[in-house]
């Protein structure tokens, strides 16, 4: 399910108009599970009803067509503390989720703003999109990026003087500025993002525009459709209903809206790589899935352990742009725990593919790991088929730094080899990195005496096979050996 996106704009409407449009655009069921906000300006100084008021018509309206919508209060105030202290109190019984801040105002108005409306977020406007680049050049002798990037960090310096949060949670900025600001300053803010018009639309009174799904896959976190939701382009045939599907078309082509920033289940949520046994009267309904990792049960046989979760990483690493956003993530950390190998592993299969990704962010050398097979897979004596692993593809010098990147972390019964292989070929293997550690014994982060670098964690459990969790489902054979290539089966039961 993808994550909505789309703030709408009611600025230009009085009375019950607004409320009567909204009702219709909500009224479309792909239009409302993207739309994540309705944005109220000018709206609020009308002669319908008082700004607090109003915000509560909208939302009473929202609660009735069953959306998840919430309020985007965008009054841009640019006054002293003082001023803005009291415009925001008129709001404190009906807090918007969002308000605007110019970057004009003083750190302290900032502060006052998060004490009277400590659960809505702050949006910084510093350079207004209606204003072209070239005026923007001769107005304030820095493009907008760059006069964007100089008010975020003065206020933020100013506020770790004093000791205090970020003063702000969001930036308003063009799809132009986008680039700029989260090369600079990461995934630390949330982008909101007008000047959206995709090629069927008029550009209107946005200097600096952009369609929607270039503007999301440069890393926008929302963006504002007005028109191109609410009224289309009929001079060209283009309605309102056509220009909302097919604004809910591009959006769809996106990649970076799959990806859940909050969680990396999220994400494999998004793209369909999660599976989890629904549960009925407390039970399994199965079926389970076989992991890699080995026990030996009572009579002394080798088994594979079962479980209900599988995280289908395969769904991430055929996609090079969520790829290349996560290995970005895996190597910062890396970085920041002051690690610096000479060379990556990746664990195969799915290893192969993010260690090497990992290698390019930190631009190292790459030694792809080879396995081997040395059993095959046997349901009725409950295993999985194993490897063995080498490393003749590609060499290392003695003393050399590894560090080995997995896909997933689990049972490291596959890490534990790839170490013996590495250190018969003269390295030394200094860590190990993976995408997601869902070992139930190793979330200290650390296996045996080397740090465990992943971009998320949580315990998943794993069973034995006469587990009496889930001993009625390996018995009646309910278990798919090979989860990526039955994945469809998995999809099925867990859609049931």
């Amino acid at each position: 399910m993808q994550k909505p996106c789309i703030i709408l704009p009611l600025d230009n409407f009085q009375g019950e108009d607004g409320i009567i449009t909204l009702e219709k655009v909500l009224s479309n069921e792909s239009a409302k599970a993207l739309i994540s906000h309705i944005k109220l300006n000018d709206a609020v100084h009308g002669s319908f009803a008082p700004g607090p008021d109003l915000l509560q018509f909208y939302m009473d309206a929202i609660k009735e067509t069953e959306s998840n919508a919430k309020i985007f209060l965008d009054l841009k105030l640019a006054d002293t503390w003082g001023t803005v202290k009291n415009t925001v109190s008129h709001y404190k019984d009906v807090a918007p989720d969002i308000i605007t801040l110019r970057s004009s105002c003083s750190l302290k108005a900032f502060t006052v703003v998060k004490s009277i409306l400590p659960n809505t977020k702050i949006a910084l406007v510093s350079a207004l999109t209606d204003m072209s680049r070239e005026e923007h050049l001769r107005r304030y002798g820095l493009s907008p990026e760059e006069k964007i990037h100089r008010d975020m960090r003065a206020l933020c310096q100013k506020a770790v003087v004093k000791g205090q949060k970020l003063p702000f949670d969001m930036v308003v900025c063009s799809p132009l500025e986008l680039s700029y600001l989260i090369q600079m300053w990461g995934d630390t803010f949330e982008y909101v993002v007008p000047g959206i018009r995709d090629k069927w639309m008029l550009k209107s009174q946005q200097e600096r525009s952009m369609g929607i799904k270039e503007a999301l896959d440069l890393g926008a976190t929302n963006v504002v459709v007005g028109s191109q939701m609410l009224k289309g382009n009929p001079k060209h045939g283009i309605s309102a209903e056509e220009s909302r599907l097919l604004s809910i078309e591009q959006i769809s082509k996106s990649w970076r809206v799959k990806i859940d920033p909050t969680s990396f289940r999220g994400t494999l949520v998004n793209l369909e790589g999660y599976y989890e046994s629904v549960k009925k009267g407390g039970r399994f309904k199965g079926p389970l899935v076989m992991y890699v990792g080995e026990y030996e049960d009572k009579t002394g046989k080798q088994k594979n352990y079962v479980g209900t979760v599988y995280l289908n990483l395969a769904k991430i690493e055929n996609k090079p742009k969520i790829l290349h956003y996560y290995a970005q993530k895996l190597a910062s950390k890396i970085i920041t725990n002051n690690l610096n190998p000479d060379v990556i592993a990746g664990v195969p299969t799915g290893g192969n593919y993010w260690g090497e990704a990992v290698a390019k962010e930190l631009q190292i050398d790459y030694a792809h790991v080879s396995k081997i097979k040395i059993r095959e897979t046997d349901q009725i004596k409950g295993q999985r088929e194993d490897f063995s692993f080498d490393l003749s593809r590609h060499e290392l010098k003695p003393g050399d730094k590894v560090i080995i990147v997995e896909d997933l972390c689990n049972t490291f019964s596959s890490t534990k080899k790839v170490r013996e292989a590495i250190s018969r070929a003269g390295g030394e293997v200094i860590a190990i990195a993976c995408a997601f550690n869902r070992s139930t014994d190793y979330q200290d982060g650390y296996w045996q005496d080397l740090p465990i670098i992943a971009i998320d964690q949580e315990a998943i459990l794993k069973y034995q096979q006469d587990d009496d969790r889930v001993a009625d489902l390996v018995k009646a054979r309910k278990i798919v050996l090979k989860p990526k290539n039955n994945w469809e089966i998995l999809k099925k039961a867990m859609n049931a």
